[in-house]
């Protein structure tokens, strides 16, 4: 049974404090390797099925992060979490700038670092007095996660059906810098 009430962070014991680092550290990992791995994926099938690629691996993630029944698949979830997040966090404004008008393009592509940005502030201000803070109408972290994980990534996948494709040459690998 999920608490609604969590211990605050200066009552956490050391195993609780490896686990909270553990699941950063993997997430971030794992954001650095996926940031490096969708320019390969992203040439190779182009930038529409990438950014697809990408909602199916954080759908599947997040649901086993909804799912863990251990704290190692939870870890192991994290990271593919973490993947998936910096494949989106580089080819999203990638495949916008190739598409957007040259009027809108710079308001566009800023606009996604712009709400990065905000979902930071947001996350930071929430958990301000603690790592887990008094949960808002009775649910718990663990069902809000689950809502986060499962919600969010489905609306890319979504919303890529009757969207074009990249016009770029170099997406679809006609084009070569070196004559």
């Amino acid at each position: 049974m999920v608490s609604i009430h969590s211990p605050p962070l200066f009552e956490l014991n050391l195993a609780d404090w490896i686990h909270v680092e553990a699941t950063n550290g993997l997430f971030a990992g794992g954001g650095l390797i996926g940031c490096f791995l969708i320019t390969y994926l992203a040439d190779k099938i182009g930038r529409k099925r990438s950014i697809q690629a990408t909602a199916i691996l954080c759908i599947i993630a997040g649901a086993l992060q909804a799912g863990s029944v251990h704290i190692a698949m939870f870890l192991v979830a994290r990271f593919m979490m973490g993947v998936g997040i910096g494949m989106v966090n580089v080819i999203t404004p990638l495949y916008q700038s190739e598409v957007s008008p040259a009027k809108s393009r710079g308001r566009l592509v800023g606009s996604h670092g712009f709400i990065l940005c905000v979902g930071y502030v947001s996350q930071g201000c929430k958990n301000m007095d603690g790592v887990h803070a008094k949960t808002f109408s009775g649910v718990g972290w663990l069902d809000r996660l689950r809502m986060l994980f499962l919600e969010k990534p489905g609306r890319p996948m979504a919303s890529m059906f009757g969207s074009s494709d990249s016009p770029s040459p170099l997406s679809l690998g006609r084009f070569s810098l070196v004559t």
